[in-house]
This record gives structure tokens, sequence and C-alpha cells, in this order.
């Protein structure tokens, strides 16, 4: 079995009208005193191209991809180790800043025909940066019919769209008989309030707080689950005008239902803005080299940490001995501040003069180079007709039957 390699390279099936060749490459740096340090390799996540498609954030090898998700995993800490009731942690990419408050705990429990107070948080030294910490959640007292129990396991009509693993999403007036737990990661600009804790209404999901965070969105989350098929709709289906704030801020386009249909290839064929898995406000233009980041309460001692995008690698790719250097585009760019860790991943992709097919060819002649090392050979997976003699059968035997 081969091992991990930050380097991976795809061919996309030979049934469309032109093969394409793809290089997935990741880099790996260390944030030290002077700036960024080549540190050791981390392997690519081949994500589906090797399996069936995963439901898990976070692939590496996305064929096609708009723009460069930049990803933050962690924690917000307070400043200096000190216990601290909230505070805004950030990441600025050259001008453009995304902030989110952490909050410590809390929670809120009320009697029915009382008016929810939502008390100030706990002291914290740190937050975890994931969506379980952010607003969210599901309201398991929204009623279902019969009918739609089995439909329920997956999508019941009491979980919050946008972030069905969070906190703090209360649909029913009842006061419940447990403390709610409130989320402990907020959009400063989009809080959760007094006056919008009960929502009465679960076709009215979409006047909620949008959930906040820096890391990965989950594909189950409102709105990256219409990117891959406008019928992975909300129980309750929002606007789909500027009464929607994703239309709005235009991470979806007015009358997007109609759109998305309209821009459908068919079944299970995402539109490549499914593969833009950042947090909101995290889907960018691709960042020059050289573009200053910036990240703000992100590590347990430095408050503030920052470094310039490197310039990409050189990717030279052979097909049947003809070499070509391409132009990389930046996928990701993934920031571990407690590790000081920064993951970049570039794709590169070129036809292929013919089609070359996977287990039907023994040898495929392609390969890759990146910057001045050792050029990397496609690994041609074991071919029917090998597969057929390990088992002890006779490959003739199947044309003779036939």
């Amino acid at each position: 079995m081969t091992a991990p390699s930050p380097v991976k390279i795809w061919l996309s099936p030979a049934a469309g009208e032109v093969q394409q060749l793809f290089v997935f490459v990741k880099v790996t740096w260390r944030i030290g005193p002077r700036g960024l340090e080549r540190d050791a390799s981390a392997p690519i996540d081949p994500g589906f191209l090797d399996g069936p498609p995963s439901l898990l954030p976070g692939t590496d090898a996305w064929p096609v991809k708009y723009g460069t998700d930049v990803v933050v995993l962690g924690a917000a800490f307070a400043r200096e180790g000190r216990p601290v009731r909230s505070r805004i942690v950030s990441v600025k990419v050259g001008e453009h800043e995304v902030r989110v408050e952490a909050l410590g705990p809390r929670s809120v429990r009320w009697r029915d025909g009382e008016a929810p107070e939502l008390p100030e948080p706990e002291p914290f030294t740190r937050v975890d940066l994931g969506y379980h910490h952010a607003y969210g959640g599901i309201d398991g007292r929204v009623p279902i019919a019969e009918e739609d129990q089995g439909r329920a396991e997956l999508d019941h009509p009491g979980a919050y769209p946008r972030n069905p693993f969070g906190h703090g999403y209360v649909v029913l007036p009842d006061g419940p008989d447990r403390d709610v737990v409130l989320p402990q990661l907020e959009d400063p600009d989009d809080r959760l309030t007094a006056e919008r804790f009960v929502l009465r209404d679960p076709a009215l999901w979409y006047l909620q707080p949008r959930p906040a965070s820096l890391g990965w969105v989950h594909p189950v989350m409102f709105p990256r689950s219409v990117w891959f098929d406008v019928g992975a709709d909300a129980w309750f289906p929002a606007p789909d005008d500027h009464r929607l704030a994703e239309v709005r801020d235009d991470e979806l386009p007015a009358h997007w239902r109609r759109v998305l249909g309209e821009l459908s290839a068919g079944p299970l064929s995402p539109h490549p803005w499914f593969s833009q898995e950042a947090s909101r406000g995290l889907r960018l233009d691709p960042p020059e080299p050289g573009t200053p980041f910036t990240l703000v309460g992100l590590h347990p001692e430095l408050d503030t940490l920052g470094f310039a995008l490197p310039a990409p690698p050189r990717i030279t790719v052979d097909v049947e001995g003809e070499r070509t250097a391409l132009a990389p585009r930046l996928h990701h760019v993934v920031c571990e501040p407690g590790s000081l860790q920064v993951r970049c991943t570039y794709a590169v992709d070129r036809p292929l003069p013919r089609r070359f097919i996977p287990g039907i060819h023994k040898h495929i002649p392609i390969a890759a180079q990146v910057d001045d090392g050792d050029w990397i050979a496609y690994e041609a997976p074991p071919t029917v007709l090998d597969a057929l003699k390990e088992g002890g059968l006779d490959p003739l035997a199947f044309v003779r039957r036939g």
C-alpha cells in the first residue's frame, strides 16, 4: 500500500469528451519568528477521489474550486490566560477581516409565560472553534407527522438548517424541563438576544442569527447543502429573495432555487460552489503571494500571529514524455495557530491527449514534479485482468463464455 503523500495525481473519468489530469499538492509551513518556515509534509486527503463521496468536511482534493478557502482550526483564547467572559477573535487576510465573539459557558431555563433572560457568560480561558459551540441545534419538541418519522432521522423539522450541530435554537415557547445551553461563538454583529430567543414558528428559522465560526462547514449546513442539490432544501423552505441573509450577502443568488435548478448537471452533480468549505466570510478570491494574514486571539500565549502568504510551488507534469509547467490554483489555506502550522493546498489540471483508463491500462505514463523534487509517477491500480488472475480465475474463460 502506498504511503500517504503530500502529492496526489488523479485522472477524471474517461467518459467525457476530454479527460483531465489533476495534481494536488499540499505544502506545510510553521509560523516562526521570521515568518513562515517549511515544516514536515502532511498528506493529501483524497476525499471522494479514492472512494464514495464523504460527508466529512475538509477535503483537499476538489477538482474544481472557484475561490480559496481560508480555515482556522483550534480555539479562541483569553489574553495571557486570564479568564474573561467574552472577547473578539479574528482572522484578517489583506484588508478583509472576519470576527467571532467567544463567550464563556451559559444556559437558560424559564417557565411557561415568562420571558427568558439570557445570563452573563461564565469566565473562560479557551473555547473550541467548532460549530458545536455556535448557534444552532435541534428543538426535538417540534411536532412531526407519523408518515415523516423515517425522514426525521436525518432531517428533523426542529433542526436549525444553518447548523444542526450547535446550541441555543429554541422553537416552541413552552419552557423546557432542562437548561438550554447557549452558544459560545457568535457573530458580534448578529447576536442572540432575549427577543430572538424563542422562534415560535419553525418556518421562520431564516430570521435567526447565523452561526459563527472560522472552521470547516459541514455539507448538510445551509446554504452549502443546496449547492450540492437544490432538492437538499430546509424542511421549511426559506425565501429566495432579499429577505434571506444569504441572498443579501451574495452567498446565494436571488431566486436561487430556479437558478440552481437550471445549473444542475444531473443527479449527484453538485455545483462547484459546494466544494467551498470555509466559514462565512472566508471563501475568498485567491489572495496574491505576499498577502498578509493576521490571527488575533487564537493562540494560548501569542495574542497576535502574522505571516505573509508564500509563493506557490512550481508544479510540472509529464504526460508520455511531454513536460508542461502549470500555474497552481490555491484551494486552501488552513491555519492551526495552536501548533503554529499553516497548510496550503494547490491544484493544477490539463487535458490529456488520449484516454487512460485505470483498471484497464496496466501502465499510464504520467508523472508530476514539485519544485526541484523527485518525479512522482502515477500509480495505476491493478487491472481487471490481473485481479482475475490473482483470484485464480482464467480471464479467457469470460471471453469464451461470451
